[in-house]
């Protein structure tokens, strides 16, 4: 009896359960949404209705809107804007813009073309309501534009107006003479050229006008009879073609520049040993001349006015001018002059491969070679008297050495000798006393290697050999202390492969030594810039050189390191030899401008006194030592 009970009782609670699960739920949610420009009602958002009532909803659209219709997952179901509620539902009442058909035509047919500029559309095409539409009527060849529409008033080729209703519109073309022809294209030309005037249309006659203002007709203008038309000066040529008949040609302009003719120099580019004078002239009568020497190219408005030769009296360049009223300034006659002004007292023995080094506003020349052998000689330049001293020679004959100064002394390391391809040796120079001492030997051979003191210690960066092509190279890192007469050596571990120090030019800013060219593959000039900073022995990559070099000469001014000369070789043969002075900022890590020397010098030296650079000895470009001293003040 009780099984029976608790069977019924549970079967009553099922029942229940059941009921509730399909019949409970009275109320569902309306979502509504809008897409497009207008209002609903009920409004956007989520509304509740009873179960299976019908809700009618209002649209409306904005002004250039219409309705389209209702989307979403339930679009569907709405009838006449009418959605019964018997589930969840979500709709979308889509406005989308108006558009309006405008219809474009031609008359005659074939006379011409519309553009529609701002609607995209050829022809015919469904435009947006209130879209700006800009019509350009474009006339065939033998044709010109009338109007729009028969509308005398409306004559502008252009006609812009609001896409507000569907528009037709027509463009109305006329038979037109062929526009005149011009033998030559504008543009800019020299002296006296000739320009014929032609028209394709039979029997046409051409007007012309030369003033650049008055438009030409058969009541302005010249007649033109056929002969061309010679230009001695700038001229605007307007031209306009008639025949009875026909609509008159469209006028054509031309701007014609004529250009003076090109300045005469009775002295040509070239190097010379003093100053010198150089007249200028042009063959065309009442010509006025200028002309700059600071490299700024002279105009009509500027440069000094010429009115005889022009002194020329240092390394410049001389660049002029011809012009005159309506003509055009002619091409700019350049003439580069290399004055040796900045020539100092030629040093007493010619010599390459030298150390050089400044002590004591003087500049001491040291070993290097010539014809004679490799020498031991030290001579002084005095600069404040342009007037050379010989001192005590070396113990040593040396050549392609490397000298330093520290502490008033000056220290010559490694070099050939007579008997050596590199040595060890270090030897003393005090200028003081005019003397050389010994000291240590360095632990490997040096030659043509860099020397630079910092923080009273010489750093030496060593890529030579010990025989040419039988021992091997070698990159190493020498550190002298002249206090203590002792040595560091270090190699340098982190350089490209094939890259050596042999030849390369050194210079000093401050606790960073720059490195720049010498050699890689043992047979190549190098463009590598290495930096090794002192205080913390780290070597770097710098921006590479302008060009590939060895045997160059480097020399520090403030924070601005220059490169002097060198030379290229590839495979041991010798390409280039190079008389530019590059300048190189450190602090922003950039080349900037050149400066070219009178001579291409390499295997030379350079040191620095105040804020001007001395160079001196090395071999130019024709193979002949260099003598003289180039005394070189960076700007």
């Amino acid at each position: 009896m009780n099984n029976r009970r608790l069977t019924g009782l549970l079967t009553v609670i099922l029942i229940a359960c059941l009921l509730s699960i399909s019949g409970c739920k009275r109320t569902y949610d309306l979502a509504i949404g809008v897409e497009g420009i207008g209002t609903v009602a009920p409004t956007r958002g989520i509304h509740q209705y009873e179960r299976g009532i019908p809700i009618t909803m209002k649209v409306v659209p904005a002004q250039g809107w219409g309705f389209a219709g209702w989307g979403g997952p339930h679009g569907k179901t709405v009838v006449r804007n009418t959605i019964i509620m018997d589930q969840n539902k979500y709709v979308t009442a889509v406005f989308q813009k108006l558009q309006h058909q405008l219809d474009i035509s031609v008359t005659p047919k074939g006379a011409g073309t519309v553009d529609v500029v701002i609607v995209p559309a050829p022809k015919v095409a469904a435009i947006e309501d209130g879209q700006t539409v800009r019509l350009i009527a474009v006339p065939n060849a033998g044709y010109a534009f009338d109007c729009w529409d028969d509308d005398p008033e409306c004559s502008s080729p252009t006609l812009e107006f609001m896409m507000d209703a569907p528009k037709s519109v027509r463009a109305t073309f006329v038979a037109q003479v062929a526009a005149p022809e011009f033998t030559k294209a504008q543009g800019t030309y020299g002296y006296g050229l000739e320009v014929g005037l032609s028209c394709a249309t039979p029997d046409a006659q051409i007007y012309y006008t030369t003033d650049g203002i008055t438009t030409p007709s058969t009541t302005e203008g010249t007649l033109y009879d056929g002969t061309p038309l010679q230009l001695t000066q700038s001229t605007v040529i307007k031209a306009v073609a008639h025949k009875a008949g026909l609509v008159d040609s469209a006028v054509v302009t031309r701007v014609y520049t004529i250009k003076a003719l090109t300045l005469v120099a009775d002295l040509a580019s070239g190097t010379y040993d003093c100053s010198v004078s150089v007249s200028l002239s042009t063959a065309a009568d009442n010509m006025t001349i200028r002309y700059t020497l600071d490299g700024s190219a002279p105009t009509a408005t500027h440069g000094t006015l010429y009115n005889g030769p022009v002194a020329i009296d240092q390394t410049l360049t001389l660049k002029a001018v011809a012009y005159s009223e309506n003509v055009a300034s002619s091409d700019v006659l350049i003439r580069d002059y290399v004055l040796l002004v900045s020539k100092k007292a030629p040093m007493p023995t010619p010599r390459k491969g030298l150390a050089a080094v400044a002590v004591g506003g003087k500049v001491y020349a040291i070993g290097g070679m010539n014809h004679t052998g490799i020498l031991d000689t030290v001579e002084a330049y005095d600069p404040s008297t342009n007037t050379w001293e010989t001192k005590a020679s070396m113990p040593t004959a040396r050549t392609y050495l490397a000298a330093v100064a520290v502490d008033g002394y000056i220290y010559a390391f490694g070099g050939r000798t007579a008997s050596a391809d590199r040595t060890k040796t270090v030897q003393r120079y005090d200028p003081q006393t005019d003397t050389w001492d010994v000291k240590p030997d360095g632990p490997q051979g040096m030659v043509l290697c860099t020397a630079v003191a910092v923080n009273g210690k010489v750093h030496i960066a060593v890529g030579g050999y010990s025989n040419p092509g039988n021992a091997p190279f070698y990159t190493g890192h020498l550190i002298y202390d002249p206090m203590t007469d002792t040595w560091e050596e270090r190699l340098i571990s982190t350089h490209a492969v094939g890259e050596y120090f042999y030849g390369a030019a050194a210079a000093v800013v401050d606790q960073d030594i720059y490195y720049f060219g010498g050699i890689y593959f043992a047979a190549y000039s190098s463009d590598y810039m290495r930096k090794y900073n002192v205080l913390s022995q780290i070597w770097s990559y710098e921006t590479s050189l302008p060009y590939f070099c060895q045997y160059a000469a480097a020399a520090d001014i403030d924070n601005n390191i220059f490169l002097i000369g060198g030379a290229r070789y590839s495979s041991d043969y010798l390409e280039q030899r190079y008389n530019t002075i590059s300048c190189y900022d450190t602090q922003t890590d950039t080349w900037g401008a050149t400066v070219t020397m009178p001579t291409a010098r390499y295997l030379h030296a350079a040191a620095v006194i105040g804020d001007r650079i001395y160079i001196v000895g090395g071999e130019t470009a024709d193979g002949v030592l260099a003598v003289d001293v180039l005394e070189y003040k960076p700007e």
